[in-house]
């Protein structure tokens, strides 16, 4: 997620437009699974990937035509052959894309991105909230970002702490979607420095993996059980206790 905000508060200073496309839900077989993102702008994809061919070539085209835009929208895809409904792909599975944007005049989005770089860097847990609307309606597109007890960071105020703090998984709450921000994981270097590095989860459903965090020179470790998720299901904040 370091890239897409880099990219969004790249393009609010060059005032360049863009459309952030998410993978809101997944089932069964897809080329991508739940929390994937891309960005968008008026020449095509800019970074992220929501796994490739027909699918994100689709989802490029329809992000194009949303540039400029303020109203978000939801979208409801079969990936079946021969599907009424969608794609016809021989993955088998379905997914569900949110449009969501990401306009340079917007500065909600310039204060969000700004401040979401802030927590990754300092591995503060946050939440990026965006406006959804289920049904293939248009709704109006808003951001917030905010930190693990609810309080607004940046972008729109409004939605209620107590919805949102504690809360572990992407959601849909209020008619916006919830998404905790994936902090990097930390780890020290032959070097004798601390820096990060992505955490990853394990994508085999219901295994359990450990984290180790050694002091140099010193034999004693500090296991960190990590909790995971099934393949597509959505992912937890990752923290250290």
């Amino acid at each position: 997620m370091r890239t897409i905000a880099e990219h969004i508060a790249r393009a609010s200073r060059e005032a360049r437009d863009l459309v952030l496309v998410t993978i809101m839900e997944s089932k069964g077989s897809t080329p991508r699974h739940a929390g994937s993102q891309m960005l968008v702008d008026e020449n095509g994809l800019v970074c992220g990937t929501i796994g490739g061919g027909a699918v994100e070539a689709h989802a490029i085209k329809k992000a194009r035509d949303m540039l400029g835009e303020n109203l978000s929208l939801v979208e409801n895809m079969e990936l079946k052959l021969a599907s009424k409904k969608g794609l016809d792909m021989a993955c088998g599975g379905d997914a569900t894309l949110l449009y969501t944007p990401v306009n340079a005049s917007d500065t909600h989005w310039r204060d969000a991105a700004r401040e979401m770089l802030r927590c990754i860097d300092q591995r503060i847990p946050s939440y990026l909230v965006v406006k959804c609307s289920e049904g293939g309606q248009s709704s109006e597109s808003t951001v917030a970002l905010l930190d693990a007890n609810g309080a607004p960071l940046a972008g729109e105020r409004g939605m209620q702490a107590s919805l949102i703090a504690g809360l572990e998984r992407r959601a849909v709450i209020d008619g916006r979607f919830v998404m905790p921000v994936s902090l990097p994981e930390p780890s020290f270097s032959a070097a004798g420095t601390w820096g990060a590095r992505p955490y990853r989860p394990s994508r085999a459903s219901g295994s359990a993996a450990h984290c180790s965090i050694a002091a140099p020179n010193s034999p004693s470790t500090r296991a960190c059980p990590k909790r995971m998720m099934s393949s597509w299901a959505i992912t937890t904040i990752s923290q250290r206790r």
